[in-house]
């Protein structure tokens, strides 16, 4: 699971953030919390605490908890976005290797990770990631009070280009959902006049903190907007326990809503909005139909289907990109189609057909390849049906909305929506969002949908290789898109 977690690091909200894959981490976490617990105990089976979940699945949530509420200690302010001598708005971030950063140039949608070279400069490759070969080089220039004042990037062979550092104002704070204390941050442009108009950044699946490192919100008050983000519940500085159930999370982004309500003198309360990105998909539009404060919403790479629909959808799409021909497309759908069936019925029926199918591809070459995938069909191969019969019957209903249709809540909304989707993203497969939300257009929603061709999750353009895809850059035009519509929402109110 750890190995997993630093894989998926990369971004907040640029970058993936699956539920299939935090499946993958918690069910990894109850895995391994089941056999100990089993290992520790002879014939008795795993107990049960007050709160009704099993000994191995809280033991599992501690370590989830663990890992989550480590927050790095203080960083050098290099966060924030840089505006350059052309024009374009460059942003840097925080990712979780010490001292360890990426640049998103948000014109053209370049970004490399960024490794330290000296004091205050840094290098990378010409790749999405990678030190090696080294042909950009960065310095940071800092003022007497050692603030980051400029960037300055130059490239083998070319002049360097200098980069200025965009002033925002930004404060902390504290709000509450109920009894649980989470904790947010705004930022706002240094220039204009208050009050702004405000986006609340909503999370995907993932439990890591991102208030201390989410360059997002400073690309949105670039551009003359405020920006306010969230440590999820359970992870950074929020209190509770992390969980992917939908409506708790959707309580959380309106009493973030409620907080700033009440900060007139600074946000404009009729154009609060919401920006939900992957499982934030499903979120945001759920808030906004329980909140009529939420005036729009913005969705990056969601779906209007369920958790379980994009594994049964994804899955098979995830076997035909490894280069499977169609007989290994059609076994694994045999075999997926057993998992949901279980899965469907609770993981109370259907489990003699489903090691049946097992044992008769077991031995497959794709059976090998799915092995610890971001799909339920991964997850099982990887560590079998024993503890898939633990997990599975928790995971489902304590832990995660898997079978949530966020179609009543869609037709529900009359505020403007705009959702953006990766035209090959095998993650958040594209077909039945896109079928689905045009139903919903047709029928006079004021609904939006912009199609990235070649990108995967998170509006990535990427290279198809023999073990699976490497993400190249964002696509140019993507941020840009974001902004605009943004802008669009915020200033015709």
């Amino acid at each position: 699971a750890r190995v997993r977690r630093a894989a998926l690091r990369e971004t907040q909200f640029g970058a993936p953030r699956m539920a299939t894959m935090r499946f993958h981490l918690f069910a990894n976490a109850v895995a391994i919390a089941f056999s100990r617990t089993l290992a520790a105990q002879d014939t008795a089976p795993p107990g049960h605490a007050a709160q009704g979940l099993p000994a191995p699945v809280l033991s599992a949530l501690a370590i989830q908890q663990e890992k989550v509420q480590l927050v790095r200690e203080p960083i050098p302010p290099l966060l924030g976005c840089y505006r350059t001598s052309h024009g374009h708005v460059v942003c840097i971030r925080a990712l979780e290797s010490p001292d360890s950063w990426r640049y998103t140039d948000y014109q053209t949608g370049e970004s490399h990770q960024l490794y330290a070279s000296g004091h205050a400069t840094y290098q990378s490759s010409d790749a999405w990631t990678g030190q090696a070969p080294a042909k950009l080089h960065y310095r940071f220039t800092t003022a007497g009070d050692g603030r980051v004042t400029r960037l300055t990037m130059q490239r083998d062979g070319a002049k360097p280009t200098s980069a200025n550092r965009i002033t925002t104002r930004e404060r902390t704070a504290y709000f509450r959902n109920g009894d649980l204390r989470l904790y947010g941050k705004l930022v706002l442009p240094a220039a204009g006049s208050a009050p702004f108009p405000v986006v609340v950044m909503v999370q995907g699946s993932d439990s890591i903190p991102v208030v201390q490192d989410a360059d997002f919100p400073y690309l949105i008050a670039a551009n003359g907007m405020g920006a306010f983000v969230y440590d999820k519940r359970g992870s950074g500085k929020s209190q509770g326990q992390y969980t992917q159930l939908f409506p708790a999370l959707a309580g959380d982004a309106i009493a973030a809503v409620h907080w700033l309500q009440a900060q007139s003198s600074e946000v404009d309360t009729s154009r609060i909005g919401l920006a939900g990105f992957s499982q934030g998909g499903w979120i945001a539009p759920l808030a906004a139909s329980r909140e009529p404060a939420i005036k729009f919403v913005l969705v990056g790479y969601g779906l209007a289907a369920s958790i379980a629909e994009e594994d049964s959808v994804g899955a098979p799409a995830m076997v035909r990109s490894l280069g499977f021909d169609s007989t290994a497309v059609r076994q694994f759908e045999e075999l997926n189609a057993a998992i949901h069936f279980t899965a469907e019925r609770g993981f109370n029926d259907g489990w003699p057909a489903l090691e049946a199918r097992f044992a008769q591809y077991s031995h497959a070459k794709w059976f090998a390849a799915m092995k610890g995938t971001p799909t339920w069909a991964g997850w099982l191969i990887e560590h079998g049906l024993d503890q898939g019969k633990v997990v599975g019957p928790v995971m489902f209903t304590t832990f995660m909305d898997a079978f949530y249709d966020p179609m009543p809540v869609l037709r529900q909304l009359t505020i403007p929506s705009l959702w953006l989707i990766g035209g090959d993203d095998l993650q958040a497969p594209p077909e039945p969002t896109l079928s689905r939300l045009t139903r919903l257009r047709n029928a006079g929603k004021p609904i939006t949908t912009i199609v990235f061709p070649h990108t995967e999750h998170g509006i990535r353009l990427f290279t198809q290789g023999p073990h699976g895809r490497a993400t190249r850059a964002y696509a140019p035009d993507y941020f840009t898109t974001v902004i605009q519509w943004l802008r669009a929402q915020t200033l015709s109110r």
